[in-house]
């Protein structure tokens, strides 16, 4: 009952989305029509690859740490995770909590499948990591390179440390990481029992965690070439992007180099990940149209690609979430006291996710993406007084380190700008910015 109710829940937040987005999917559909219908054809199908690929890094994780599975198995999962990431906007949680409950329906223990999603997400990541560099490099050689992108770079980098650290914790402190579990295992039976409910946490559920825990950490390290592996399919992944980025260069009669194609797309992500905005709705095209227009391309087209581009990153796999939805177990009724035991364990996370979600949801999608661009557009200019960004000049290597920190140093000063932007923002009706001030 509970997982068919998540259900309807999450299917009313796709017709919520996909009615007050009307427009934006006819602004994109007509885009997408201007250009060369071949190449935008080519350009869907690489990008549909791309998410293909991406579930395949999955696939090589878990099974890295002894989860077997299919990519034809797991696609669903993936499909209805962008899904379920968009319509309970949690930095990634919601998604991350199907592939653990997927997994967990199928007798395997949840802490082994945490693992196998941080090393994914991680491989990802760092393959990604080798592209920004590239990336960072062009805009550096072209006198381009903003500290805003070298703060979004580092955060993004930071991250990824933090996820790796995380799946090295059983080894390196499995007394603390059971302490920590533990710690959990009171706060969420406690919170049970303030609303009548019996515990979900079973008493030896810390140390059984923690020991699967440290478990699949260990295997990650007895099979380095399997990481190998997985960091391979991560970049062949970011690769058909990257193809189907330039090939919707190519369907609006527009040449690129492949450093300026790259700088874009690196920044594009950098901010997907770590913009406070669900998904960084608005503030990648932003930063893409920001980054295409100052290394040359004409601002009509540069914004012309980077609304297609993220229109067809956005929309195909949020529709393609929505209709494999139904297919997906942790929407289905249990069927068996192996799934109900298994299901239980994460059942309160994706709730969580899901109903906290809906709200920000409902409080961040609200403006047409080209308004939303020129919000973000007027935010870097309150910002830094203008819209080219501090640049990094050509120094010697020790002295560019005085600009970025004198940067670091107005950090309070621009986030109090920040708010105080948001703040209006939010009097006039334009509420995406609110996440950035909490």
């Amino acid at each position: 009952m509970f997982r068919r109710g998540l259900f309807w829940l999450l299917v009313a937040a796709f017709l919520w989305i996909f009615i007050s987005h009307l427009n934006e999917i006819e602004a994109l559909v007509e885009t997408l029509a201007s250009g060369v219908w071949g190449w935008v054809l080519v350009a869907t199908l690489f990008l549909i690859l791309y998410y293909v690929l991406y579930t395949a890094v999955y696939q090589s994780a878990f099974g890295l740490i002894g989860i077997p599975e299919r990519v034809r198995d797991l696609l669903p999962v993936m499909l209805a995770s962008l899904f379920v990431n968009v319509a309970a906007p949690t930095g990634g949680a919601s998604g991350a909590a199907l592939f653990v409950d997927n997994a967990a329906r199928k007798g395997h223990s949840p802490a082994r499948a945490a693992v196998g999603g941080l090393l994914a997400l991680v491989s990802y990541y760092a393959a990604f990591g080798v592209i920004l560099l590239a990336g960072l490099g062009y805009l550096f050689v072209e006198d381009d390179l903003r500290l805003y992108q070298v703060v979004g770079s580092a955060l993004l980098m930071l991250l990824t440390a933090g996820m790796g650290v995380l799946i090295l914790l059983g080894l390196w402190l499995p007394n603390q990481l059971r302490g920590l579990l533990a710690w959990f295992q009171r706060w969420v039976n406690g919170l049970a029992r303030r609303f009548h409910r019996p515990a979900p946490l079973a008493d030896g559920w810390a140390e059984e965690h923690a020991a699967e825990f440290a478990h699949a950490s260990e295997a990650v390290i007895a099979r380095p070439g399997g990481l190998v592996r997985t960091l391979g399919v991560a970049m062949a992944a970011h690769g058909a992007s990257l193809v189907g980025l330039y090939l919707l260069f190519l369907a609006f009669h527009q040449p690129v180099t492949p450093g300026a194609l790259v700088a874009g797309y690196t920044m594009g992500f950098v901010f997907w990940i770590v913009s406070p905005v669900p998904q960084g709705i608005g503030v990648v095209e932003g930063v893409m149209t920001l980054v295409y227009t100052s290394l040359g391309v004409p601002s009509a087209t540069a914004t012309v690609v980077s609304l297609a581009f993220r229109g067809l990153v956005f929309w195909l796999p949020l529709a393609m979430g929505f209709v494999v939805l139904h297919r997906v177990d942790s929407f289905k009724a249990a069927t068996t006291p192996e799934e109900a035991r298994g299901g239980g364990k994460t059942r309160l996370m994706a709730a969580a996710a899901a109903l906290t979600g809906g709200a920000n949801l409902l409080s961040n999608l609200k403006l047409p993406l080209a308004e939303k661009v020129a919000l973000f557009q007027q935010f870097i200019l309150r910002l830094t007084g203008s819209l080219n960004l501090p640049v990094l000049p050509k120094l010697p290597l020790l002295e560019r380190f005085a600009p970025l920190s004198n940067g670091l140093a107005r950090l309070p000063e621009q986030v109090a700008v920040v708010s105080r932007f948001a703040a209006q923002a939010a009097e006039g009706g334009k509420v995406f910015l609110s996440p950035w001030v909490g």
